[in-house]
């Protein structure tokens, strides 16, 4: 029997061969690969309001996001929205000082 794809990844709409698995978590339900799926978790808990956009933003930045230019249009959408709401995240190890240039106010670090 050949092989063929009979699914779309959630995330990145790629094709992929979804298998039966019998787990009803398995990621291969949702998306082609198990680093989507942690995209689509976060996206998803994001959506249905389970975490703010601090959090998920947190989360996204310890994912690899390389070929976020080819997601999907409405995960695209999402991804830019918790970017826009989220805090600034902070860098561990330095310290914060506000600066005013040109009447703005502006951060700059000082990393040690």
């Amino acid at each position: 029997m050949k092989d063929y794809n009979n699914a779309f990844c959630r995330i990145c709409g790629s094709e992929y061969r979804r298998c039966n698995c019998s787990s009803e978590e398995s990621w291969r339900k949702v998306t082609d690969t198990a680093e989507h799926y942690q995209i689509f978790c976060v996206v998803r808990d994001y959506v249905n309001q389970i975490i703010d956009a601090d959090k998920a933003n947190s989360l996204l930045g310890k994912l690899d996001l390389t070929g976020s230019d080819k997601f999907r249009p409405n995960i695209k959408d999402v991804l830019s929205e918790i970017k826009s709401k989220a805090k600034p995240v902070q860098i561990k190890g330095g310290a914060r000082n506000s600066v005013k240039t040109n009447n703005k106010k502006t951060a700059k670090w000082n990393n040690k």
